[in-house]
């Protein structure tokens, strides 16, 4: 591959700077192709390590709850208890409720994906291992409620005859929203 330069002229520094470049390029490019985010080949996920402990998750969850009267925030904490034995099974214990037993096709999904995941009533918890501790977060469903304005309830006349409203009726309207929060991982022992 030759560079041309004014005249029509070529260079050969710049063509071998092109050709030198283009080859990296392509190299660089089957690379990255053929690597995980972890830099070893994909293939079977191999068992995700856990480590053996008891710990105590929390995290709250602020949604919009507002009023006929104006616009609120509402707050909720989420908790739950997770064990984890030295052979890596686990046990979570969550205060939205009972959590669903989960298919082996589920938790194998969620292998391939480096997490585990708890669905327990309206909550569901995403865990991760971090070295010696857990990390993740927990999605909540809830109802949250959103003031709009209403049809006007009093009309004033103005000083050219026409009609100006001044005090309307505020309605809400309420839509099941899913919410995302950052665990606060204590481990117990």
């Amino acid at each position: 591959m030759e560079v041309s330069i004014e005249g029509g002229m070529t260079h050969p520094f710049l063509s071998g700077l092109l050709k030198s470049f283009l080859m990296f390029s392509a190299m660089f490019s089957a690379l990255c192709a053929c690597a995980s985010p972890g830099g070893a080949p994909r293939g079977e996920p191999g068992p995700l390590s856990w480590p053996p402990g008891h710990f105590d998750l929390r995290a709250t969850i602020s949604y919009r709850m507002d009023t006929e009267a104006g616009r609120a925030t509402r707050e909720t904490e989420t908790r739950a208890d997770l064990y984890i034995a030295p052979d890596g099974s686990m046990n979570l214990q969550s205060s939205s409720g009972l959590c669903q037993e989960r298919s082996q096709a589920e938790i194998d999904m969620d292998r391939s994906r480096g997490w585990r995941s708890f669905p327990c009533r309206d909550a569901v918890f995403l865990l991760r291992p971090l070295g010696e501790g857990v990390g993740g977060e927990v999605r909540v469903s809830v109802n949250e409620g959103f003031r709009r304005r209403g049809d006007c309830m009093r009309y004033e006349q103005t000083a050219t005859g026409g009609q100006v409203c001044v005090e309307y009726r505020w309605d809400v309207d309420y839509r099941n929203t899913t919410k995302r929060a950052f665990l606060r991982v204590t481990k117990r022992y």
